[in-house]
């Protein structure tokens, strides 16, 4: 499976953090000084029990990677289900050397290496600002995004998509449990068995 190749080709957060310039691990201080308004969060991020695996597409020059990619970080840390590696632009092409990748971009994979969803580049409270093209309005919110202001907004964005998930795949299970139950039921109708009739009513 190629996306399990490429997660475990990746380093670690601090691999990734160690080997930045001064000037760029200053933008990740920045989100990690924030990392107490992610606090409040605790709590569902805790609950998650289901296993993930994200492999954040990044470069430690990169400002919005070095930003953002510290929220995934946070996330490892407090929920030992939820892995993080990371890659640069040049190693994950060399796996998939026809896709173009914005950086940075984290893959989201359940525990079996399946893409569940993605995240790219910036929160979407940035997006909204840059694609409203008021210049000035621009600057000031990407002066406080650098600052780290709005690691909060990345983090509810790659919590939805694991939420999502998780209450997806639930459904998923009670639709089929259903379902086998049906199976049963006609099935025992059809052989005459009514312990398993009573057991599936």
């Amino acid at each position: 499976m190629k996306y399990k190749q490429i997660f475990n080709s990746g380093v670690s957060f601090q691999q990734f953090y160690d080997t930045a310039q001064d000037r760029y691990k200053n933008y990740a201080n920045n989100a990690i000084r924030n990392y107490l308004n992610l606090e409040r969060y605790l709590e569902k991020v805790s609950s998650i029990t289901s296993k993930f695996n994200i492999l954040a597409i990044g470069e430690n020059w990169c400002i919005d990677s070095i930003i953002n990619i510290p929220v995934v970080h946070w996330l490892e840390k407090n929920n030992e289900n939820i892995k993080l590696k990371v890659i640069d632009t040049d190693s994950y092409s060399k796996f998939m050397p026809n896709e173009k990748v914005i950086t940075p971009t984290f893959i989201i994979m359940n525990q079996e290496y399946q893409e569940i969803g993605k995240w790219v580049q910036y929160p979407k409270r940035i997006i909204d600002v840059v694609e409203s093209k008021d210049q000035v309005r621009v600057i000031a919110e990407k002066r406080r995004y650098r600052q780290g202001e709005y690691i909060v907004d990345t983090l509810k964005e790659v919590l939805d998509i694991l939420i999502n998930y998780i209450m997806i795949a639930s459904l998923f299970c009670v639709l089929k449990i259903k379902l086998y139950g049906q199976i049963l039921l006609f099935d025992d109708r059809n052989h005459h068995h009514p312990a398993v009739v009573r057991l599936v009513q």
